[in-house]
């Protein structure tokens, strides 16, 4: 607090001596107002001015403007000025703050001193502290030096490997980037699953639909294909019976038709001697007529003549009877033939029908 209350009469007398000789400051500092603070300064404290300094004087300035003119001042020996161009009165206030500033300074500086002592004493430990220290630490040096000679070889080790690692790492990078591609690659070809995805989902969906569908006519189908196996069962059972039915008529027209051949045989015998009887009918009637035109000359001839044609006319009459009745049984057995045959073209017509892949047992009878 004293020397700042010092340094502000300082300030004060410098001001008032400065003023004294330039007058108040109206504009920018010049060269006297520069020399004129400088001097007084000089003065009354007995250093050398500092540009700091003069602009607390002043006020203000730019120490841009200060500096170059307090050069000119020291340049020209300002500082040399005699005393006597100061006021006595503050040449004595001057010695007078000496005074105070010494006493000062004692009386702060007692103590200082006194502390100053003991640190020394301190620092004398300190001192034997720091050379068993530095013991301590030429030791750990020397170690030191070995942990980094140790650690330098490391080191040249970490940096060949180093290197193996960035040629590692560049080739992994590259790696990297062949993946990076890849997985690009990889994410257009999800995408472009993802789309026939989601057009399989589409078609899933449609098909599903479809399946129902499929399954609702399945299932109609089902029921039809019972109605037509019951119809079918119906219908084998009736080609069963019109099997059996087709093999009695087949059996019944090989009958029939031997028969027919039978009486067909017999026919032709019976026409062969009608063919005979009719000749030797005629023979005889030929005969007859030539034995009447002979005037019945011989009678016992013609008697004999007329009971030989008698019997050849009765056996003309039965044996016409008998090819009669021959052409009657055959006329009947070709009809039953007929029938018969139109039934079995009816069995086999209906069994093509019930089952087409069967064959029937009326395929081989005779025709």
């Amino acid at each position: 607090m004293n020397d700042e209350n010092s340094l502000n009469a300082l300030e004060q007398q410098v001001r008032a001596a400065w003023e004294a000789r330039c007058g108040v400051r109206r504009g920018p500092l010049d060269q006297a107002d520069v020399d004129a603070i400088a001097e007084a300064a000089f003065a009354l404290e007995g250093t050398k001015p500092t540009v700091e300094f003069i602009r607390r004087i002043a006020g203000g300035g730019s120490p841009n403007t200060i500096h170059p003119k307090l050069d000119a001042w020291f340049r020209q020996g300002r500082q040399a000025a005699g005393p006597s161009a100061v006021p006595a009165e503050l040449i004595t206030l001057w010695e007078r703050l000496q005074a105070d500033a010494t006493r000062f300074a004692q009386d702060e500086l007692s103590p200082l001193r006194a502390a100053i002592a003991d640190d020394q004493a301190a620092l004398a430990a300190e001192a034997a502290q720091l050379a068993a220290s530095q013991a301590a630490l030429a030791d750990e040096r020397a170690t030191t030096e070995r942990v980094v000679t140790a650690m330098r070889e490391e080191f040249q080790g970490l940096q060949g490997r180093n290197e193996a690692l960035q040629r590692e790492l560049a080739r992994v990078n590259d790696q990297a980037r062949e993946a990076a591609e890849m997985i690009k690659q990889r994410n257009h070809e999800v995408e472009r699953l993802q789309r026939e995805g989601a057009t399989a989902k589409t078609e899933h969906s449609h098909l599903t639909n479809l399946l129902a569908a499929a399954d609702v006519r399945y299932a109609s189908q089902q029921a039809e294909l019972k109605a037509v196996r019951e119809a079918t069962l119906a219908i084998e059972t009736q080609a069963l019976a019109l099997r059996a039915e087709a093999a009695e008529s087949a059996n019944a027209l090989v009958k029939a038709q031997q028969r027919a051949e039978l009486q067909d045989r017999e026919l032709g015998a019976a026409q062969t001697t009608l063919a005979t009887l009719t000749d030797r009918v005629d023979q005889l009637e030929q005969a007859l007529q030539l034995a009447q035109t002979t005037a019945k000359a011989d009678a016992s001839l013609h008697d004999h003549v007329a009971a030989d044609l008698r019997r050849e006319r009765e056996a003309l009459v039965a044996v016409r009877a008998i090819a009669a009745r021959a052409s009657e049984a055959l006329a009947a057995s070709q009809a039953t033939a007929a029938a018969l045959v139109q039934e079995r073209d009816r069995l086999h017509a209906v069994l093509m029908r019930v089952s087409p892949d069967e064959p029937t047992i009326v395929d081989n009878a005779p025709g």
